[in-house]
């Protein structure tokens, strides 16, 4: 069974959707990133919180995304909380 791609947002590579990483943006956009320009965002921002993404369990959020967006279906489970300490 071949593996679907995406490409990402930043760099414009495509990946395997395995390494698919979900950000959310200020105005509430799902942009989707590699891993090290997930890592990039993050660490330029110096703040992003965590939560359920659309496509995968745990997505990251700019600090501005709004904190009530409909962004996941579902909720990350207990571990992956935000706050909770745990990764």
């Amino acid at each position: 069974m071949a593996e679907g791609a995406f490409t990402c947002h930043d760099c414009g590579r495509q990946f395997p959707i395995r390494k698919l990483k979900e950000h959310f943006e200020p105005s509430g956009e799902k942009i989707d990133l590699c891993p090290e320009d997930l890592d990039e965002r993050m660490n330029k921002e110096q703040y992003v919180r965590g939560g359920p993404g659309k496509e995968k369990a745990a997505a990251s959020y700019s600090k501005e995304a709004p904190q009530d967006a409909p962004y996941g279906l579902r909720a990350p489970p207990p571990g992956l909380r935000s706050g909770s300490g745990r990764r």
